[in-house]
């Protein structure tokens, strides 16, 4: 992002992509490896899939006409493939079981066993934002809701400000038994002022 007095073509630092990193410390690639970053922020740290070989990132919308997306990564892909080559795929998030379809962003993502990729963030409507989870299948090619963004509503607050902050799950041989999804106030996580 610019520095409140500078234009919005002029960031202050590079921001909003993925770097990957040797244990030496060396740049392997970036991702975008030509445009300055990606649509919106990437605040979720990125997971991996179970098998290692694919890198999921999740963006938060700043902008609401702009949805969040879900990107996959593919981490077989030589250090010099193009940005192209390495996006396995990419869904747009939007709840469409809402009306007006409100666009959804990523806070938080955890990997199941089963390779079941969970998200919690937030869902932007026009009166506000309200905590969301849901859950996606990785196809190779493509992503798809295994349920959609489900609106959490935290008890006896407003949910108009909350967002969902975190993750975990809890696993057993046959699968995810239970999805854990805490919240928290916009007001609180940004600090107040």
């Amino acid at each position: 992002a610019p520095w409140p007095s500078q234009p919005p073509d002029n960031p202050c630092y590079e921001t909003n992509a993925v770097y990957a990193v040797s244990a030496d410390g060396e740049l392997v690639w970036r991702y975008p490896s030509a445009d300055p970053g990606l649509d919106n922020w990437l605040l979720a740290p990125p997971a991996l899939s179970v098998d290692g070989r694919t890198l999921y990132l999740g963006t938060f919308a700043v902008d609401p006409s702009v949805p969040g997306v879900l990107l996959a990564l593919d981490l077989t892909q030589p250090a010099d493939a193009s940005d192209d080559q390495r996006r396995k795929w990419q869904l747009e998030l939007r709840n469409d079981a809402r009306p007006l379809g409100p666009s959804v962003s990523i806070r938080t993502i955890a990997v199941g066993r089963d390779g079941r990729i969970y998200c919690g963030g937030m869902e932007t409507q026009l009166v506000g934002i309200s905590p969301a989870a849901f859950a996606v299948e990785d196809e190779g090619t493509r992503g798809r809701y295994a349920w959609d963004p489900a609106i959490i509503e935290p008890a006896g607050y407003p949910a108009d400000t909350h967002f969902a902050a975190g993750v975990a799950l809890d696993e057993s041989a046959a699968g995810v038994r239970t999805v854990f999804v805490s919240t928290t106030h916009l007001q609180t996580a940004n600090g107040e002022g």
